[in-house]
Protein backbone atom coordinates (compact mmCIF):
# COMPACT_ATOMS: atom_id res chain seq x y z
CA UNK A 1 0.00 0.00 0.00
CA UNK A 2 1.62 3.30 -1.11
CA UNK A 3 2.20 6.11 1.35
CA UNK A 4 0.66 9.29 0.02
CA UNK A 5 1.70 11.71 2.75
CA UNK A 6 3.65 14.78 1.71
CA UNK A 7 6.75 15.30 3.86
CA UNK A 8 6.25 19.06 3.61
CA UNK A 9 2.97 18.72 5.47
CA UNK A 10 4.62 16.89 8.37
CA UNK A 11 4.74 19.08 11.46
CA UNK A 12 8.43 18.55 12.27
CA UNK A 13 10.02 17.17 9.11
CA UNK A 14 8.43 19.76 6.83
CA UNK A 15 9.59 22.62 9.05
CA UNK A 16 13.16 21.25 9.23
CA UNK A 17 13.26 20.62 5.49
CA UNK A 18 12.24 24.23 4.77
CA UNK A 19 14.77 25.51 7.31
CA UNK A 20 17.58 23.50 5.69
CA UNK A 21 16.50 24.61 2.24
CA UNK A 22 16.54 28.29 3.30
CA UNK A 23 19.95 27.91 4.94
CA UNK A 24 21.35 26.24 1.82
CA UNK A 25 20.02 29.01 -0.42
CA UNK A 26 21.48 31.70 1.85
CA UNK A 27 24.86 29.96 1.96
CA UNK A 28 24.90 29.54 -1.82
CA UNK A 29 23.94 33.16 -2.37
CA UNK A 30 26.69 34.41 -0.04
CA UNK A 31 29.28 32.19 -1.71
CA UNK A 32 28.15 33.38 -5.14
CA UNK A 33 28.42 37.03 -4.11
CA UNK A 34 31.93 36.52 -2.73
CA UNK A 35 33.03 34.68 -5.87
CA UNK A 36 31.50 37.35 -8.10
CA UNK A 37 33.17 40.13 -6.16
CA UNK A 38 36.56 38.42 -6.35
CA UNK A 39 36.18 37.87 -10.10
CA UNK A 40 35.13 41.51 -10.55
CA UNK A 41 38.23 42.69 -8.72
CA UNK A 42 40.40 40.38 -10.84
CA UNK A 43 38.85 41.67 -14.08
CA UNK A 44 39.38 45.24 -12.91
CA UNK A 45 43.05 44.50 -12.25
CA UNK A 46 43.43 42.98 -15.71
CA UNK A 47 41.80 46.03 -17.31
CA UNK A 48 44.13 48.43 -15.50
CA UNK A 49 47.21 46.35 -16.32
CA UNK A 50 46.25 46.19 -20.00
CA UNK A 51 45.87 49.94 -20.11
CA UNK A 52 49.21 50.55 -18.37
CA UNK A 53 51.01 48.04 -20.61
CA UNK A 54 49.48 49.67 -23.70
CA UNK A 55 50.57 53.13 -22.51
CA UNK A 56 54.11 51.95 -21.76
CA UNK A 57 54.84 49.51 -24.60
CA UNK A 58 52.21 50.14 -27.27
CA UNK A 59 49.82 47.58 -28.68
CA UNK A 60 49.53 44.37 -26.64
CA UNK A 61 50.26 41.11 -28.50
CA UNK A 62 47.61 38.39 -28.26
CA UNK A 63 50.03 36.15 -26.35
CA UNK A 64 50.34 38.78 -23.60
CA UNK A 65 46.56 39.15 -23.47
CA UNK A 66 46.21 35.39 -23.01
CA UNK A 67 48.98 35.45 -20.38
CA UNK A 68 47.09 38.10 -18.39
CA UNK A 69 43.87 36.09 -18.56
CA UNK A 70 45.61 33.04 -17.06
CA UNK A 71 47.04 34.90 -14.06
CA UNK A 72 45.68 34.66 -10.54
CA UNK A 73 44.98 37.79 -8.52
CA UNK A 74 48.37 37.42 -6.81
CA UNK A 75 50.04 36.97 -10.19
CA UNK A 76 48.41 40.14 -11.50
CA UNK A 77 49.61 42.05 -8.46
CA UNK A 78 53.18 40.83 -9.06
CA UNK A 79 52.91 41.89 -12.71
CA UNK A 80 51.88 45.36 -11.61
CA UNK A 81 55.06 45.67 -9.55
CA UNK A 82 57.22 44.30 -12.38
CA UNK A 83 55.62 46.77 -14.76
CA UNK A 84 57.24 49.60 -12.81
CA UNK A 85 60.73 48.24 -13.52
CA UNK A 86 60.33 46.57 -16.93
CA UNK A 87 62.22 48.14 -19.83
CA UNK A 88 60.64 45.83 -22.43
CA UNK A 89 57.41 43.85 -22.54
CA UNK A 90 59.50 40.65 -22.39
CA UNK A 91 60.89 41.79 -19.02
CA UNK A 92 57.35 42.06 -17.74
CA UNK A 93 56.53 38.45 -18.58
CA UNK A 94 59.89 37.16 -17.29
Amino acid sequence: MPILNDIMEHKVLGREYRRGEAAGKAEGKAAGKAEGKAEGVRLGEITVLRRLIRERFGEIPASVDEFLDRQSTAGLEALGVRLLKAQRIEDLLG
